[in-house]
């Protein structure tokens, strides 16, 4: 059977070397405590909270060879190197500032498509040191209600921590969410259910 596009490294060089890199650089000179694992399905939603910049990446080897997609602020898409560098790097932008339809269109197709998309729910990076969830974005229950795929919680910790204690983090994969809201009528209602699901799974993750 043919892999698909989105879960063959091989058909992205560039993805590939930046993932054998990174794996050797946590393996040498850091140290990565990963528990649970990706349901071996094709095509997942990856939730996880978000402490810095290094949450994608360290994410990324956690997932153990599974290729991720990402969505990045489109601030970061500004200069046209740094835009092509992240589609290489399997991310696309998506306009924070209102209903980015457009992205999520191809958030969803990725997903139904058989890609793992990578999606922090809060939107942004928790700066507060709390560790528990913020606000979850309902544009993630929107993506969420749109695809058939397992929806994984997951848990980083220490990422935010780099510089002060050393290279040292942990990735917690929980177990799939059940969402029999799918099958129902999308409304503010369903939203908000969704919404909870997703900060107490994550929340479930961390312990």
């Amino acid at each position: 059977m043919e892999k698909n596009k989105y879960e063959n490294k091989e058909n992205n060089y560039l993805y590939h070397f930046v993932y054998v890199c990174l794996k050797f650089f946590f393996k040498v000179f850091a140290h990565l405590e990963t528990r649970g694992k990706l349901p071996p399905s094709d095509g997942a939603i990856l939730c996880s909270n978000h402490l810095s910049n290094f949450d994608p990446p360290v994410i990324a080897i956690a997932a153990s060879g599974r290729t991720l997609n990402f969505m990045a602020k489109k601030e970061l898409f500004a200069s046209p190197f740094t835009a092509f560098l992240l589609r290489k790097l399997n991310t696309f932008p998506v306009n924070r500032s209102f209903f980015d339809r457009a992205s999520f269109r191809k958030a969803v197709n990725t997903v139904n498509s058989g890609g793992n998309l990578l999606v922090f729910p809060e939107g942004t990076r928790n700066k507060t040191g709390n560790p528990r969830l913020g606000n979850i974005r309902r544009a993630v229950s929107y993506i969420i209600y749109n695809t058939n795929k397992p929806v994984v919680p997951v848990y980083v910790r220490g990422t935010n921590k780099f510089a002060r204690r050393g290279l040292k983090a942990s990735v917690s994969f929980g177990e799939p969410l059940e969402f029999p809201e799918r099958k129902m009528p999308y409304t503010r209602e369903i939203s908000e259910k969704i919404c909870a699901k997703i900060r107490d799974g994550i929340n479930a993750a961390s312990n």
